[in-house]
């Protein structure tokens, strides 16, 4: 620092490094978001997979469809809402399969996940680049996000 004396600039770099050792320094709050997502499985035994758009946060990695709950939104609402605007189809919301927690560098995030059954609508590509139905065993070989590869993980091992 031009004008301030090397024992000085010593002095403040010695007090800001005691403070990340000590625990003392703030740590900035990382945003929580909570999320549904949907497994939902034609009569092949296929499960729905949407490709998020390149623009998008973790662009053109698979998912399960989903997104994050709005403000006086249950988890179930969410979730149908999400299809609907994503794929274009109505759901019914079924049985609970996990819940994903999961912390990203920049957010983290709670990911709860349902079954779920299409009721009406055929799935297309309204809120997403792209989707797909894949075998149980073949899910394994698209890109996903971390916290996706958990559920990846939890329909092979049932």
């Amino acid at each position: 620092m031009l004008g301030v004396p090397d024992a000085e600039i010593l002095c403040r770099l010695r007090q800001r490094n005691a403070r990340k050792i000590s625990g003392h320094e703030k740590k900035k709050k990382v945003p929580h978001i909570t999320v549904g997502a949907a497994v939902t499985m034609n009569s092949k035994g296929e499960v729905l997979m949407a490709q998020r758009k390149q623009t998008d946060m973790l662009g053109g990695l698979w998912e399960f469809p989903g997104g994050k709950l709005e403000d006086d939104e249950t988890i179930e609402e969410c979730i149908a809402r999400e299809l609907k605007e994503e794929l274009g189809i109505n759901v019914e919301v079924g049985d609970f399969l996990m819940t994903v927690k999961h912390a990203y560098s920049h957010f983290t995030m709670t990911m709860h996940v349902y079954f779920t059954k299409i009721v009406s609508g055929r799935p297309r590509p309204l809120d997403c680049a792209d989707h797909k139905w894949v075998n149980v065993p073949m899910l394994g070989k698209q890109a996903y996000s971390k916290a996706d590869l958990h559920i990846v993980a939890k329909l092979q091992a049932d």
